[in-house]
């Protein structure tokens, strides 16, 4: 967990995406006047949680720099 006040660190990345899922994900995110980034970064979190739950496991970020 964030602590209170803390910065959170970014990365940017660049996605290939068909042009007709990047065309809904713009208006989605539009809809809930929300970034598009924040979207796609809410969307990352949702099915990390969804896989961490059906796996049992927690996903860390220490993890994913050993894969």
């Amino acid at each position: 967990m964030r602590k209170r006040g803390a910065r959170e660190r970014k990365v940017r990345m660049t996605l290939d995406l068909p042009d007709d899922l990047w065309q809904r994900c713009k208006a989605q995110a539009a809809l809930e006047g929300v970034t598009l980034g924040d979207f796609v970064a809410r969307q990352f979190e949702e099915e990390i949680v969804r896989v961490e739950r059906r796996l049992g496991i927690r996903i860390e970020p220490e993890t994913a720099t050993q894969l």
